[in-house]
């Protein structure tokens, strides 16, 4: 099937269905056959690092009543930065309230996947979903692109998808914490690069951020609020 690209922005849509529905990149465009295993294989591989998942949506309206959807995948390492992957859809949308409530929905529907397939499970004595790798338990977190400021239109959604995670006993948190969908979701369905991301270097994929692009970033004011934040 010939790929499509969007209007709006400078990234493909595959529409291919798998993985629940999704179809899952890394940040270079490589399909993930299968983003379970996927994720299991990563988390494996980095077992001797601090990890948290963070998994958060954000949109761009495009021409007509539709929009563009991403849902980032980010396995943050303490230190170390953040790896992503994700998946990019178009949505009928009917409104802004629409629009916005749709980056809940997908998020949670990608959440009821990997509970499905018993990547997320809640241990004895737990409230809240968690991955594990031998036996550790690793965070993950819903971040949702609504803002804690009354004025912001997102606001008037906060409480209502807040406690839409709760019923699924999933942690979340807003902005100003929720980097995967204000920050990483945010600057894949504009098109824009990552910190230490260049579209143009095929030959030399970089998804996550050395320690020396990390340093000179924009974005070290921000992850220092998150390492004295979330725990």
């Amino acid at each position: 099937m010939k790929q499509k690209d969007d209007v709006k922005t400078n990234r493909t849509i595959t529409p291919t269905i798998i993985n629940g529905g999704f179809v899952f990149q890394k940040y270079y465009g490589e399909n993930i056959p299968d983003v379970v295993d996927y994720l299991q294989n990563y988390l494996y591989d980095h077992r001797d690092l601090d990890l948290q998942i963070w998994v958060g949506c954000d949109s761009v309206k495009t021409a007509g009543k539709s929009a563009i959807y991403v849902i980032a995948v980010c396995i943050y390492r303490q230190g170390k930065g953040a790896h992503i992957i994700h998946t990019k859809l178009k949505q009928q949308i009917a409104g802004v309230y629409d629009k916005l409530w749709k980056e809940t929905e997908l998020s949670i529907k990608f959440t009821d996947y990997l509970i499905e397939k018993k990547f997320l499970t809640i241990k004895d004595g737990d409230t809240y979903h968690t991955a594990n790798v031998l036996g550790t338990k690793v965070p993950f977190k819903l971040d949702l692109d609504y803002n804690t400021d009354p004025d912001a239109v997102s606001s008037h959604l906060l409480l209502a998808g807040q406690g839409y995670c709760e019923q699924k006993n999933v942690q979340s948190r807003a902005k100003p914490l929720a980097w995967a969908a204000s920050y990483f979701a945010d600057h894949l369905a504009r098109g824009k690069n990552l910190p230490n991301g260049n579209n143009n270097d095929k030959n030399k994929p970089k998804e996550t951020m050395s320690k020396k692009k990390y340093k000179k970033s924009k974005y070290k004011e921000q992850m220092t609020l998150v390492n004295k934040k979330v725990k």
